[in-house]
């Protein structure tokens, strides 16, 4: 299979991985309507630190998308790919060309601002 193949499937499958991570625990917030907790977080930093920062952020956009239309947060959809999107472009290119678990860290904490 050519890699940018197998890379684009892999990114289908994140994006998938992502939506089915963030809707398996949903716990709304009361004091703001449609705001929910969630862990699709974690699946998108992995993505980042597998594939990079474009192919994560499309994942990251599109499962992460595809959970607020599902849970009913329609409102926050816009906000929601721009913002998940940014996290997985932040964390791919921090992490790009180091391996070192302190800049992985680092990563996480940025995008997590």
């Amino acid at each position: 299979m050519d890699v940018k193949t197998r890379r684009l499937t892999t990114t289908a499958v994140t994006a998938a991985l992502v939506y089915v991570v963030t809707i398996l625990l949903v716990i709304q917030i009361p004091a703001v309507k449609g705001a929910y907790f969630n862990l699709g977080d974690v699946i998108i930093y992995c993505s980042a630190f597998i594939l990079g920062g474009p192919y994560a952020a499309g994942a990251a956009a599109i499962g992460s998308g595809l959970a607020d239309l599902t849970v009913g947060s329609t409102v926050y959809i816009p906000a929601t790919v721009i913002i998940k999107a940014c996290m997985a472009l932040l964390v791919g290119f921090i992490t790009k060309k180091s391996n070192a678990l302190k800049q992985y860290a680092a990563a996480c904490v940025a995008a997590a601002l």
